[in-house]
């Protein structure tokens, strides 16, 4: 049976924490993560959330490159520089999505999405305004505003320390 869900000598990687915290063997299996910056131990949604906004950041970012007309289109015209800018925002997504699961600089990147999906909300007014760039019901885009809001929510939840509730969730868990 193990002492403690952590032993000092542990590793972490990716989900699973790899420690040796019994006299004569190894704990496979935690499904928590070491806090770069607390040292506390973060939860499993929280860390799945973390990777599905990486994910979300890395696709969003990589389909400025496949397809710049899209974004080209819906840039509102009192913006300079429009391909420039594309290109830009779709490397800032690609890099602040990586950065995102990079121990030690999650936050500072999480941030940086906030930052971002605020800067490119004008945007995103823009195609609602002019609905025939991208054909859909009203409500479709309508319904792209406050979406751009739940993503700065989601973003901002990863600029956060764990709560002590949830630290403490994680730390009664035992590990079987």
């Amino acid at each position: 049976m193990s002492k403690s869900l952590i032993a000092p000598q542990s590793t972490y990687l990716g989900l699973l924490t790899v420690g040796k915290d019994k006299p004569n063997g190894y704990n496979l299996g935690s499904c928590f993560l070491k806090s770069e910056l607390s040292g506390t131990n973060v939860s499993r949604p929280r860390t799945i959330s973390k990777y599905v906004l990486a994910f979300f950041m890395l696709v969003a970012g990589t389909m400025h490159f496949v397809n710049p007309d899209f974004f080209l289109k819906i840039m509102p015209p009192y913006l300079p520089l429009h391909s420039e800018l594309v290109m830009l925002s779709g490397l800032c997504e690609v890099l602040l999505g990586i950065l995102l699961l990079v121990p030690g600089s999650s936050r500072l990147a999480a941030w940086g999405i906030v930052a971002l999906l605020i800067a490119v909300f004008p945007a995103n007014v823009y195609l609602y305004q002019h609905q025939e760039i991208m054909p859909a019901p009203s409500f479709v885009h309508f319904l792209r505003l406050p979406f751009q809001g739940v993503l700065v929510l989601w973003a901002f939840w990863h600029t956060r320390l764990p709560s002590s509730k949830e630290t403490a969730d994680a730390v009664s868990t035992k590990v079987r």
